[in-house]
């Protein structure tokens, strides 16, 4: 199998403005807002807003983002809980355009410990706020994702491409490419 990567192939989008969306774009935001009045998905979002309501509580009303989400023992302090909620939260902001969820989702997005694992929830939750981003804010979350990055290599150096089981975890912690 051969894959033809294009290197610049989100030229056009960024060119625009726009964020190269991987699993929402902006249209998609609009139809997902008008569904989300009825039927089930309304029960659905429901229980999101339900579940993301004290995790936002929790964000804003912390005095340190940062320590929160980059406390190794973050399931004690809900900073574990609040980043692998990240996507629903910034998805309620959105959707509902609920500005604390977007203040909380920002606010995490911009704390940038460099302790923590950017997984798939964070760098969802990144797509999604992308376009409310500033550049610098922006900036703040690449510099948290490079570092992440640059502590994976570090720590699967002495074991990358010495089995295949090995190389496993890595496919996990390149979230945030």
């Amino acid at each position: 199998m051969v894959i033809d990567f294009k290197p610049d192939c989100a030229g056009r989008l960024y060119q625009r403005g726009e964020h190269p969306r991987l699993l929402i774009s902006p249209g998609d935001i609009a139809k997902l807002r008008r569904a989300c009045r009825a039927g089930w998905c309304r029960k659905v979002f429901h229980g999101l807003r339900l579940k993301t309501a004290p995790l936002i509580d929790m964000v804003l009303d912390h005095a340190d983002v940062t320590a929160l989400v980059g406390n190794p023992k973050g399931l004690r302090n809900g900073g574990m809980q609040v980043t692998s909620s990240l996507d629903d939260i910034a998805m309620v902001g959105l959707l509902d355009g609920n500005q604390r969820a977007l203040d909380a989702a920002r606010a995490v997005l911009v704390s940038g410990p460099a302790n923590h694992d950017i997984n798939g929830n964070v760098a969802f939750g990144y797509d999604l706020m992308h376009p409310l981003l500033s550049a610098g804010e922006r900036g703040k979350f690449i510099g948290w994702a490079v570092n992440h990055i640059d502590h994976c290599l570090a720590l699967a150096e002495s074991t990358y491409l010495q089995s295949a089981g090995n190389n496993t975890p890595m496919t996990y912690r390149l979230d945030a490419l």
